[in-house]
């Protein structure tokens, strides 16, 4: 589960504030858009993440941004 789950084209997300988010699930993470090419020209700027993280421990993966 995410807290924003973003997709589609040129979308713009912008000034939002996600907090507590993603304690008890291993695989996920405040903001997620997927791995499609055909998904392009989002604009994600301005947004505020406080305290996400993960108490159950990581299975797969590590912790992190994903630019691309």
């Amino acid at each position: 589960m995410a807290g924003i789950l973003g997709g589609g084209n040129d979308n713009a997300f912008t000034s939002n504030h996600l907090w507590n988010l993603t304690y008890e699930s291993t695989d996920s993470g405040a903001w997620y858009s997927g791995r499609s090419w055909v998904r392009r020209g989002n604009v994600v700027q301005g947004n505020t993440f406080v305290s996400i993280r993960n108490v159950e421990g990581m299975a797969l993966g590590w912790p992190q941004v994903q630019v691309r």
